[in-house]
């Protein structure tokens, strides 16, 4: 009740209970004190020992599914029991649940009869408790994929972390990764191609020397594709060929097209990202170096709404395994 603004968040952030956080944040604090009432006096204490039983049935059923079926979310309880994991948290639950069926069972008449009642009542209200939370779960569910209200979902555990390294510096960039190792490039040191085993644990250092070097570079970028790397700035048209384990670079496109952005689609195919001239607008384009016409712009695929620079600006990326060029913008 002190902290009850940050309870009402905590709930909104479950997503077994966001599609009724308002309801339920009220909801447990009227059953909660309800249950207190009725435990304190003698003739409605046998209801509040069933009543705190269910409760800390759903409970348990409820931290059970966040383990299993859920992203992490905040404990909302408050106290000491926030300091637990939720591993913690359904030991604890699970213990509670047993004393609130002793503390039942001892209520009742000493009588065999009146003790088989008392269980079977309880077995009842655990299997009804049950349903009720997962249907809860399942309604909620799909209340937000359905009638959702803009509420942001996140997958769950969608990366897990195996190895880390400290690169020590903040320069380096993904250049690409093959089946034994990864590479980076670096932004102080464009002509180094950086490896380093899947382990983290063996790195090399490979410089590069391309064949020509009276080119003025503004944004010299590395990418590894297969056994070989590239070299190219799309402010200057030329871009480098190597094999990885190689320093040499050959000249492998030079005055073909100018480019913003590039991605490698073959060992000798480009996807490019380019302005165009003409629709003075960001175009889209293949360059293939060693055909007799290399350059081929698809100035259709990106509509101009404005100045045909910022409304069509985005990212290029090409996906090997679906061989799909793809732009986010």
């Amino acid at each position: 009740m002190m902290d009850f603004e940050n309870f009402q968040i905590q709930i909104a952030q479950s997503p077994l209970l966001s599609a009724f956080s308002n309801v339920m944040s009220y909801g447990v604090l009227v059953i909660e004190l309800a249950i207190c009432i009725l435990l304190i006096f003698e003739r409605s204490r046998k209801i509040g020992l069933y009543s705190s039983f269910v409760l800390m049935v759903s409970f348990t059923v409820y931290i059970y599914m966040i383990l299993n079926y859920s992203e992490f979310i905040p404990c909302s309880c408050g106290g000491i029991l926030e300091k637990m994991d939720w591993k913690t948290h359904l030991i604890f639950n699970i213990a509670t649940v047993i004393i609130a069926a002793f503390a039942v069972i001892l209520y009742s008449d000493s009588k065999r009869q009146e003790i088989f009642k008392s269980v079977s009542l309880l077995l009842v209200l655990s299997i009804v408790s049950c349903s009720a939370i997962i249907l809860m779960y399942r309604q909620s569910e799909f209340m937000i994929k359905k009638e959702n209200n803009f509420t942001r979902r996140f997958l769950q555990h969608p990366i897990t972390e195996e190895k880390r390294s400290n690169l020590q510096i903040n320069s380096y960039y993904f250049a690409g990764i093959s089946k034994d190792s990864v590479y980076l490039g670096n932004y102080t040191a464009p002509f180094l191609l950086t490896s380093t085993d899947l382990n983290f644990k063996a790195t090399k250092e490979n410089r590069v020397l391309p064949d020509r070097y009276n080119f003025d570079f503004k944004r010299v970028q590395l990418k590894v594709n297969a056994q070989n790397y590239y070299l190219y700035d799309g402010s200057v048209p030329v871009i480098y060929q190597g094999i990885l384990g190689n320093h040499q670079a050959k000249t492998l496109s030079l005055g073909q097209a100018y480019f913003s952005q590039l991605v490698n689609i073959s060992k000798d195919a480009f996807a490019i990202s380019t302005y165009f001239k003409d629709s003075e607008k960001q175009t889209l384009g293949l360059l293939n170096p060693l055909q007799k016409n290399p350059l081929n712009l698809k100035s259709g695929i990106l509509g101009k709404t404005n100045d045909g620079i910022f409304d069509t600006d985005g990212q290029l990326h090409f996906d090997p395994l679906t061989q799909i060029a793809v732009y986010v913008h």
